[in-house]
C-alpha cells in the first residue's frame, strides 16, 4: 500500500513538474529577452541611432527593437518616400545655382565663339575659351570638393557604426554559444573597420582625385595629352576595389560559415549530453538552454536589423545628393552640346564620372558592412 501511495506521489510530482516547466517555457523566452536587454549596454548604439538624420521622427532605437521582437513593427513607406522627396527638392535647390551658372557661361562662350574672325582674333577666342572653361572648372570643383568631404564623413560614420555594433554582435554571439565564430569574426571585423576602410579612404579616394585632375587637363587642349594617365588610375582604382572586395568577402563567408557549423555541432552535442546524462530533469535543462540561446539570438538579429536601418538612413541623404548632381550634370552636358564647345561638355561629363566614383566608394563600404551584419545574423541558425 505504501509503495502505491509513494508511486502516486511521485507521479503527481513529475506531472506537476512537467506542467510547471511548460508554463515557464511559455513565458521564459520573453523574460529571457527582457533580462538580456536590461543587462546589455546599448546606450551608445541608441544614442548613435537616434542622432541619425533624415529618419522618421517617430522612429527611435528601442521602438524598433521591441517592435521587431514583438512582431508589431510596420515600416511606414509613406514617410520614407516623403523623406526622399524632401531631400531631392532640397538638393535640387542647392545644386541649380551652380548648374545655371555653367549653362550661362556655356551660352556666353558660344555667342563669342560664333563671332566672325574679323571681329575677334583667334588668339582672343582661345583666351575667352580658356577663361570660360576655367570658370566652369572652379564652379564645379567647389561642389566636388564638398562632395569629397561629405563622402569621407559618410564613410567615417559607417566606420563608427561598425565600431559600435561589432562588440555588441560578437558578445551576443558568444553568449549564444558561438565561441569559435566569434574568434573568427573578431579579426575579420577589425580588418573591415581598419584595413578595408583605410584602403577606400587613403587609396581609392585619392585615385578619384587623380583621375579627375588628369581628365580635366586633357580637356583644355588637344595638345595636352594626359588621358592615358587618367585611364591608368581608373584601372588601378577598379583593381583595388575588386581585390579588396573579393578578399574580404571570401574571408567573411568561407571562414565565418565554417566556424558557425563547428559551433552548431558543439552546441547540439552539449545539449545531447545534458539531456541524457542528467536523470529526469535533463530534458528540462536542455529546454532551458534552448530558451536562453533563442532569446540571445533574437536580440542579436534584431540589433543587426537596427544596424541595417542605420546604414540605410546614413546613406540616404549623401547618395541622393550625389545621384541628383551626377544626373543633372549629364543633363547639362547634353543640353549645351548642340551649341557649345566640346571641351565644356567634356568637363561636365568628367565631373559627373567623378561623382559616380565617389558613390562607388561609399556603397562598397556600406556593402561590406551589410554583408558582415548579414553573415553574423545568418550564422546563428546553426546554433539552434
Amino acid at each position: 500500500m505504501k509503495n502505491l501511495v509513494y508511486g502516486i506521489i511521485i507521479v503527481l510530482i513529475v506531472l506537476s513538474l512537467l506542467f510547471t516547466v511548460k508554463v515557464v517555457k511559455a513565458e521564459s523566452v520573453e523574460e529571457t529577452i527582457e533580462n538580456e536587454l536590461e543587462n546589455l549596454d546599448l546606450s551608445q548604439f541608441e544614442e548613435f541611432f537616434n542622432d541619425i538624420e533624415n529618419k522618421p521622427s517617430d522612429l527611435n532605437f528601442f521602438s524598433l527593437i521591441y517592435g521587431y521582437i514583438n512582431g508589431t513593427y510596420q515600416a511606414d513607406y509613406q514617410d520614407v518616400l516623403t523623406s526622399i522627396k524632401d531631400i531631392f527638392l532640397y538638393n535640387l535647390k542647392n545644386i541649380l545655382p551652380s548648374l545655371i551658372s555653367v549653362v550661362v557661361i556655356a551660352i556666353i562662350f558660344s555667342l563669342i565663339d560664333n563671332l566672325k574672325g574679323t571681329t575677334l582674333s583667334c588668339s582672343v577666342k582661345n583666351i575667352v575659351k580658356l577663361v570660360c572653361v576655367l570658370s566652369i572648372i572652379l564652379i564645379l570643383s567647389k561642389e566636388i570638393y564638398s562632395l569629397y568631404k561629405n563622402t569621407k564623413n559618410t564613410i567615417e560614420t559607417l566606420s563608427k557604426l561598425n565600431e559600435i555594433m561589432s562588440p555588441i554582435m560578437l558578445s551576443l554571439m558568444i553568449a549564444s554559444g558561438g565561441k569559435v565564430s566569434a574568434g573568427i569574426y573578431t579579426p575579420t571585423v577589425n580588418f573591415l573597420s581598419t584595413g578595408f576602410i583605410n584602403v577606400v579612404l587613403y587609396v581609392c579616394m585619392p585615385l578619384v582625385v587623380l583621375i579627375t585632375i588628369f581628365s580635366i587637363f586633357s580637356s583644355f587642349s588637344d595638345k595636352i595629352k594626359l588621358s592615358k594617365f587618367a585611364d591608368f588610375f581608373l584601372s588601378f582604382f577598379k583593381w583595388v576595389i575588386g581585390i579588396s572586395v573579393t578578399i574580404t568577402g571570401l574571408f567573411l563567408t568561407v571562414q565565418g560559415l565554417n566556424a558557425s557549423i563547428v559551433d552548431g555541432v558543439s552546441i547540439k552535442a552539449a545539449k545531447y549530453a545534458i539531456s541524457n546524462s542528467v536523470p529526469i530533469i535533463g530534458g528540462f535543462l536542455k529546454d532551458g538552454f534552448d530558451i536562453v540561446t533563442c532569446g540571445v539570438i533574437i536580440i542579436k538579429n534584431v540589433v543587426g536589423i537596427a544596424g541595417v536601418f542605420s546604414i540605410f538612413y546614413i546613406l540616404l541623404s549623401p547618395i541622393l545628393y550625389m545621384i541628383t548632381f551626377s544626373l543633372l550634370l549629364k543633363l547639362v552636358s547634353a543640353m549645351i552640346q548642340p551649341f557649345s564647345n566640346s571641351d565644356i561638355c567634356d568637363v561636365c561629363a568628367t565631373f559627373s564620372k567623378t561623382i559616380s566614383y565617389l558613390i562607388v566608394c561609399i556603397l562598397i563600404v556600406a556593402l561590406m558592412f551589410f554583408i558582415t551584419i548579414l553573415i553574423l545574423m545568418i550564422s546563428s541558425s546553426a546554433f539552434i
